[in-house]
């Protein structure tokens, strides 16, 4: 899985910006792809479960009864900040006040294709008919 030492920028070499999503998507998933952290955006690997709580009736520890975080969801949640923070690293901030607050690699993937894609699609289109018309 992932290399924690990895440069970024060797991968992503554009800041996001409104113009140009169709080419830093491609570096994005690339980066991701790379590191076998893909499924992180897609939600194909979603979180596992965050929490076992022991039986009490095997322990003698109260502090046992509490919810435990599950060794599978620790390192989900590693590999998910990691990707999430190569992510963010490579935004302008403009695209950057779009992710705020989102806590997942997918969540933050997610609204930049739902902010961009869309805005991206609608400018090849527009280019795609002045082309014509010259």
């Amino acid at each position: 899985m992932a290399t924690l030492s990895l440069n970024v920028g060797n991968f992503i070499t554009l800041r996001l910006t409104p113009n140009n999503y169709p080419l830093w998507h491609e570096q994005a998933l690339a980066l991701a792809e790379s590191q076998e952290l893909v499924g992180h955006l897609t939600n194909e690997d979603p979180a596992p479960n965050k929490y076992v709580i022991l039986d009490p009736s095997n322990s003698s520890d109260a502090e046992n009864t509490n919810p435990q975080l599950t060794n599978a969801f620790i390192t989900w949640r590693k590999f998910d900040r990691l990707l999430r923070g190569w992510i963010i690293g490579t935004l302008s901030e403009e695209a950057l006040s779009l992710v705020v607050g989102l806590d997942t690699a997918h969540a933050v993937w997610e609204a930049l294709k739902n902010a961009y894609a869309q805005e991206s699609q609608e400018r090849e289109f527009t280019l795609r008919q002045q082309l014509t018309y010259l």
